[in-house]
């Protein structure tokens, strides 16, 4: 009898123990978690918490939210009347954000960070779903943070739909994965169809680059669900009402609505892949554009070294059957980041803020390789020491990179020149009445290749609502922003047909005045 009770008692005990671990497991996860949330938030907050509201954006958070235009929305979600735009959820949250901050431009900005903040915890949760350790989960999350696409995201506030798609993107992911591998159930079945379609509706129709998602589950399911392929099929049953969605909305996306819309079907499918591929590989690594042929070259000699090297080889073969070197959650990550990247490939614009989605799986993927040649060239499986040192390197490498790299400057200095834009528009919105703001025109330098994003758009009011109060701003004559070039910006500037002479503002390389002039009178300016 006592026996049998010591046996209970040491069973309790090896039960505590094994509670406590779970518990401290958990919390160090948290504080990595908040960790990798933390350092790219502040960041990103000390850059561009002060950035004024650029072109686009800076309309869409005055148009105001009302229930038809909500309603409108929400049906388009399910219906897609309106198949050849994508956008509605980032719409409907960039209007209520602007409904709640009105002109506060750091209010603006908080909001809009706040999804890139969770979807970095995502990312984590998603690494060590996919069984990374604790450390390569911290590394994909600052390579990812420090990436060139995500500072270029940063640098322009109209990238809130990739932002916005991105965080339902790892939601659905996330929640696909705590079932992926679970029997096919009546309880199972109603979880992945109830709770993951919700996120994957919202992903689609944040931005048309989340069309990967579908792909990517069924991928998911495929790849990394054990036991043969009939229990593998089965598995689809689970997210039977996700899928089903995914593919309507491609189907209507790309099949009905591109076809259809002009401007739309240019602007997503208006380049070929082989223009586009060299600029992007090097945006994934943060490169100058340049150097898509070392990138080239560099991974081909890699890997015929990995090939070619017999002893290397079989090392490899032998690390394809360690379950600890994670080569099948390598497989997705790869084939994830090959289909996230067919509708960047196809953009009509090279911008490096089109690959802040595909970023992302590139982070895990290169994280996995890595995990993946350690433990087939037996590097010691618990060095946290080197472990540490590697994403420390790897994030102070990132960070330098931002800061040094010329490319890097336009999004780098961003917050900058938006402090001296906003003061340029103070000094205009003090000198001129407001009737007279209808006739401002703006000059760029033409070594500023983003000077536009300040001055570009539609809204004359948009532009000076920081700056004028309500009464003030509905008496300028509304309408789109003026632009003039450099040389046209002078004293002799010919008149505009209704008779009045444009006042033009010439703006130096840093945004700042260079000459406000109306006609031959020219205003002065000084930021002493």
């Amino acid at each position: 009898m006592a026996s049998t009770t010591e046996s209970e008692e040491g069973r309790g005990r090896r039960s505590a123990d094994q509670d406590g671990d779970d518990n401290s497991s958990h919390v160090r996860d948290v504080l990595a978690l908040s960790l990798g949330v933390a350092l790219g938030t502040a960041y990103y907050w000390a850059y561009f918490s002060d950035l004024l509201p650029l072109w686009e954006f800076r309309e869409w958070v005055t148009w105001p939210v009302s229930w038809d235009y909500a309603q409108e929305l929400l049906v388009n979600l399910v219906t897609r009347e309106k198949p050849g735009f994508a956008r509605n959820v980032a719409m409907l949250y960039v209007r209520t954000v602007g409904d709640h901050c009105g002109p506060d431009v750091r209010c603006l900005n908080f909001w809009m960070l706040l999804p890139a903040s969770a979807a970095a915890a995502l990312l984590y949760v998603l690494a060590r779903q996919l069984r990374f350790a604790r450390s390569y989960a911290i590394a994909a999350v600052l390579i990812w943070w420090f990436s060139a696409p995500v500072a270029d995201a940063f640098a322009w506030q109209a990238t809130i739909n990739d932002r916005m798609a991105l965080l339902f993107v790892l939601a659905s992911l996330c929640l696909s994965f705590r079932i992926i591998d679970s029997p096919v159930s009546l309880r199972a079945c109603a979880i992945g169809n109830v709770l993951v379609l919700l996120p994957v509706i919202l992903a689609y129709n944040s931005k048309e680059s989340a069309w990967f998602l579908g792909p990517s589950i069924v991928l998911a399911v495929l790849i990394l669900r054990t036991g043969g392929l009939r229990r593998r099929l089965e598995g689809l049953l689970l997210f039977a009402m996700p899928l089903g969605y995914a593919v309507f909305n491609n189907f209507r996306y790309f099949l009905v609505g591109l076809p259809n819309e002009a401007y739309w079907g240019s602007h997503v499918l208006g380049e070929t892949a082989t223009d586009t591929l060299p600029f992007l590989i090097s945006g994934l690594f943060g490169l100058p554009d340049p150097s898509f042929p070392w990138i080239a070259l560099v991974t081909l000699v890699f890997v015929s070294t990995l090939v070619l090297h017999g002893r290397t080889r079989s090392k490899l073969r032998a690390a394809a059957f360690d379950a600890s070197a994670g080569l099948i959650p390598l497989l997705w990550c790869a084939a994830t980041l090959a289909v996230s990247l067919a509708i960047p490939l196809r953009v009509k614009f090279h911008a490096l803020y089109y690959l802040y989605l595909p970023e992302a799986f590139f982070a895990l993927s290169i994280v996995g390789l890595v995990r993946f040649l350690f433990v087939a060239f037996e590097a010691p499986r618990r060095a946290p020491l080197a472990t540490a040192s590697l994403v420390g390197t790897l994030a102070l490498a990132l960070l330098l990179r931002f800061h040094l790299v010329p490319s890097a400057e336009p999004r780098r200095m961003a917050g900058a020149y938006s402090q001296n834009f906003d003061q340029a528009l103070e000094f205009i919105a003090t000198r001129f009445e407001a009737e007279q703001l209808g006739a401002v025109h703006f000059a760029g330098h033409p070594s500023n290749e983003r000077a536009y994003y300040f001055f570009e758009g539609h809204s004359r009011r948009a532009l000076f609502r920081h700056h004028l109060a309500e009464d003030e701003l509905a008496r300028i004559p509304d309408g789109p922003i003026g632009r003039l070039t450099w040389p046209q910006c002078r004293g002799d500037s010919a008149r505009r047909p209704e008779g009045s002479l444009p006042i033009c503002v010439r703006l130096s390389e840093d945004m700042q005045i260079e000459s406000a002039r109306q006609g031959d009178r020219e205003y002065w300016y000084s930021n002493e």
